[in-house]
């Protein structure tokens, strides 16, 4: 089960990676818009930034329901360790979990279903 936790971590750490890494790329092209001195005035540092967060927010919206269900599906992982450790802590079940009483495996259960 934690291997399955890692593993979930694993991709969402990757798919941030990912958008982080698109974002470097294409840093050069968001900065080859500006207008120049067009009549003495300096071109506008913030419009950089905006083009940056306007092209981050559309590429984090794009990846949006993925990253939406490995977080779910790590919060739910995350739930059931808790609850086996906290029956193993007890004393209720063994730590390789062949000992697990029946009401203990619906209480495991139901975690999941959560």
């Amino acid at each position: 089960m934690e291997d399955a936790c890692r593993q979930t971590r694993h991709q969402l750490a990757m798919i941030e990676r990912q958008i982080a890494a698109r974002m470097t790329s294409l840093i050069p092209q968001l900065g080859r818009r500006r207008s120049g001195y067009r009549r003495g005035r300096p071109p506008e540092p913030k419009a950089f930034l905006c083009r940056y967060r306007s092209n981050l927010a559309a590429m984090t919206a794009e990846r949006q329901p993925e990253i939406d269900e490995l977080s779910r599906k790590l919060a739910r992982q995350e739930a059931v360790i808790a609850s086996l450790r906290a029956l193993w802590s007890a004393g209720l079940i063994e730590p390789d979990c062949r000992e697990l009483e029946r009401s203990e495996v619906l209480t495991v259960e139901q975690g999941r279903a959560d």
